[in-house]
């Protein structure tokens, strides 16, 4: 997305679109704080960095924001929480001053879930699994279980091998040696 000086949109793409779950028209002469308020250090940290690109004309990156999206009223309303990453690159008029912001972001929230499921908010493991992490245990244990299956029908198939190399190689040939019969053991292993 694009955003001009007072940090109206001048332009948004169709995946910024779809993420924030808002048409093209709907954001177009809005005010990002407007349309996307937080108060909080989400907030804080978007409006510094777009701030700081505008004073400077020098880009600026976020490593991550969490950022609350409002929902719009057709899913219910309230607020999805969000986890972005962002670069904030100015552009430049025909003077050479920053006349826009462009971001381009990366929504990381289902890495910030993920990381949530298997260490909890703090980043430390969890002392008591979570819902989500029980079934990612039950999970891993089903796996396991085939694995073990696997390793064990795998062994049958090696013990059947071996048994039947066994026979093939004590196996008794009669020939015929010119004057009479004759037994010769030959042995032959089949891979």
């Amino acid at each position: 997305m694009v955003l001009d000086r007072n940090l109206c949109f001048v332009e948004a793409n169709l995946a910024y679109q779809r993420v924030t779950e808002r048409t093209r028209d709907e954001l177009i002469g809005q005010n990002i704080f407007d349309m996307f308020p937080n108060p909080g250090e989400g907030g804080r940290q978007l409006r510094e960095s777009l701030q700081k690109v505008l004073d400077t004309g020098q880009p600026d990156t976020l490593a991550l924001i969490p950022y609350a999206i409002p929902l719009p009223v057709s899913r219910g309303g309230g607020f999805d929480m969000r986890f972005w990453s962002a670069v904030h690159t100015p552009l430049f008029d025909s003077a050479g001053n920053t006349a826009y912001v462009l971001q381009n972001t990366v929504d990381v929230t289902e890495i910030e879930r993920l990381k949530d499921i298997a260490f909890g908010p703090s980043g430390v493991p969890l002392d008591a699994p979570i819902e989500s992490a029980t079934h990612l245990y039950q999970r891993a244990q089903e796996l396991q279980q085939t694995n073990l299956i696997l390793v064990e029908e795998t062994n049958q198939i090696r013990n059947l091998d071996r048994k039947s190399t066994r026979l093939n190689s004590s196996h008794v040939v009669i020939s015929y040696a010119g004057v009479g019969l004759k037994k010769k053991n030959t042995y032959t292993q089949h891979t």
